[in-house]
C-alpha cells in the first residue's frame, strides 16, 4: 500500500470514531523530536469541509469508509495538529487551497503563526482529479510537450505561492519516469528546480515505486516466493 493511500484510510477509519475522540488531547511530547514531523492535510481529506471533492474521490483508494461529516475547516488544521499532537508542520495538498488570492495565503498563514505553525510542504498532484477520459494530461511523465510547458508554468506559480507561505518547499509527481522519457523530464526538472533554487524553495519528489515488495519466507506454500537459498558453507582451513 501506498503512503498516501495508508493515510488516507487510516484519517477515514479514525473519523468513524467521531470528530470528538479524534481531536482530544494527548500527553506533552519531546518539542524537539517533533519539530522534525509534519502532519499531511491529506490524512484529513474525509473530513475537511472546504477540500474539493472532486479531488478527493479520485485519490480514495476502493474500499475506503465513508467517514463522518466534514467538519474541520482548513484555517483550523493549523491549531488542531498542535493541539492535539503538538506538532506545528503542516503538509498541505495544493487542491486543498480553496483560494490562492494573496489576501487568502496572507490571512492563512496568519492563523497558523497564532499556533506557531507553518506550512512546510505542499504537494503538487496537477494531474490528480482530471476526469478519466479527458485529453488533458499533467503528468511530468506523460503528455505532450504544451502540458510539459504547463506543469513548469503551474509549478512556478506554486513555488511564489510558497514563497507567500514562508513554505520552504513543493513536492512534484513525477508519474513513472523512463528511459524513453528520462532526458526530457530531467530538463523538466532542472527548470522547475531552478526557478525554485532562485525563490529560496526547495523542489523535491517522493518515492512512488509500483514494484511490490520481495515476498516473505512465511509466504511460501501460500502463493509467495521461496526464500533465498543460504550460502555454501565455507570448508575448514579456506583463508
Amino acid at each position: 500500500m501506498k503512503r498516501r493511500e495508508f493515510l488516507f484510510s487510516a484519517a477515514a477509519v479514525a473519523g468513524l470514531a467521531g470528530t470528538r475522540s479524534l481531536f482530544a488531547q494527548t500527553p506533552t511530547r519531546d518539542p524537539a523530536k517533533l519539530a522534525r514531523i509534519a502532519i499531511m492535510t491529506l490524512s484529513f481529506q474525509p473530513l475537511l469541509k472546504d477540500a474539493h471533492l472532486a479531488y478527493a474521490d479520485s485519490i480514495a483508494p476502493a474500499g475506503t469508509p465513508a467517514g463522518p461529516p466534514r467538519t474541520l475547516d482548513i484555517m483550523d488544521v493549523g491549531q488542531v495538529f498542535a493541539d492535539k499532537w503538538g506538532v506545528h508542520n503542516v503538509e498541505m495538498q495544493h487542491a486543498h487551497f480553496p483560494s490562492t488570492e494573496e489576501s487568502w495565503l496572507k490571512e492563512f498563514k496568519a492563523r497558523l503563526a497564532k499556533t506557531k505553525s507553518q506550512v512546510s510542504n505542499i504537494n503538487l498532484e496537477f494531474d490528480t482529479g482530471i476526469p478519466a477520459g479527458t485529453r488533458l494530461s499533467l503528468n511530468l511523465s506523460e503528455g505532450n510537450w504544451y502540458e510539459r510547458l504547463m506543469i513548469i508554468d503551474l509549478t512556478k506559480i506554486w513555488i511564489d505561492h510558497a514563497v507567500l507561505l514562508g513554505c520552504p518547499r513543493v513536492m512534484l509527481n513525477q508519474g513513472a519516469p523512463t528511459e524513453a522519457n528520462k532526458t526530457l523530464l530531467i530538463e523538466m526538472l532542472k527548470a522547475m528546480g531552478d526557478y525554485g533554487k532562485l525563490k529560496g524553495v526547495k523542489v523535491g519528489m517522493e518515492n512512488r515505486g509500483a514494484g511490490a515488495p520481495p515476498a516473505s519466507p512465511t509466504l511460501v506454500g501460500r502463493g509467495g516466493a521461496p526464500p533465498a537459498p543460504a550460502p555454501a558453507p565455507v570448508p575448514a582451513g579456506t583463508p
